[in-house]
């Protein structure tokens, strides 16, 4: 299993692991509401959504790694840029 960084984010390298992220990210939203920046599934989606198409050509966005197909670390990261984006 992948450690945890001081951001609290996995770099989850398989579906086991990347299961494990969601639910820790779960329980993010249910005792730490403060740090989410969308507080329905409507908000978080259209952030993540706005944060693909944000950061598409930038050389520290989603893609940065190379080939364009997004790994399971890929959409944790993902995932834990649109908790804050607004």
């Amino acid at each position: 299993m992948a450690e945890w960084d001081r951001a609290g984010a996995v770099q989850p390298q398989n579906l086991e692991e990347f299961v494990v992220f969601l639910e820790k990210l779960r329980g993010s939203l249910k005792t730490n509401p403060e740090i989410w920046a969308h507080d329905s599934l409507d908000g978080f989606l259209e952030a993540w959504a706005a944060f693909l198409v944000d950061t598409r050509d930038s050389p520290r966005g989603p893609y940065r790694v190379g080939s364009g197909e997004p790994t399971w670390e890929h959409l944790a990261w993902m995932l834990l840029c649109a908790q804050v984006y607004e």
